[in-house]
């Protein structure tokens, strides 16, 4: 299926372009988890979603290069048959966990993606550019991608809706978080 070969072309794209490592290398794309907590944390996630049965496509451990062996490296993992009752649907991991969901019908799958208390970010691909925008702004998410995933454009306000993020990155959105707008209307005469 399109499905199919897609997933298989982004799990190969993932291993080429995202690999642990440390961080004075030039060739590291992907650093270690901020901490031992988050490391475990991650790595919990993906069992639960192993557990639940979710189709494990690629990752899914840690990394396995000898020079990474002491630190808090995680593959980059891609989870497929994602279901909307599954924690790595419904809880955010924050580690290097892609969990997908495959739909056919549209109202469903934004039913599915709108029915967490959480909306960070979402990706939908699509071979049509009119369902891709549609969906976008039918998806209750702050930052949304369509046929990409993970870029972010300088400028550009990034942060979530629901119970995700507080407020604003990487933008004059940011700064203004610091600010306290005030009018003071003077009579003169």
């Amino acid at each position: 299926s399109l499905h199919d070969e897609f997933m298989q072309r982004m799990a190969e794209e993932l291993a080429r372009k995202h690999r642990p490592g440390i961080a004075t290398h030039l060739d590291t794309t992907m650093g270690a988890m901020a901490s031992r907590a988050q490391y475990d944390r991650a790595l919990h996630y993906i069992q639960a979603g192993i557990d639940e049965g979710a189709v494990l496509l690629t990752g899914g451990h840690a990394a396995r290069d000898a020079q990474l062996k002491d630190g808090l490296f995680i593959e980059p993992t891609i989870f497929t048959g994602v279901r909307p009752d599954m924690r790595i649907a419904r809880e955010e991991i924050f580690g290097p966990v892609l969990s997908v969901f495959s739909w056919d019908d549209e109202d469903r799958m934004l039913a599915e993606v709108n029915g967490t208390e959480l909306g960070l970010t979402a990706s939908v691909w699509t071979t049509s550019l009119n369902t891709g925008l549609r969906a976008a702004k039918r998806i209750q998410a702050g930052y949304v991608w369509v046929n990409e995933c993970s870029v972010h454009i300088p400028g550009a306000p990034f942060g979530g809706y629901k119970q995700s993020g507080v407020g604003r990155e990487e933008s004059k959105e940011e700064l203004l978080e610091f600010t306290q707008l005030k009018n003071v209307n003077v009579k003169l005469g």
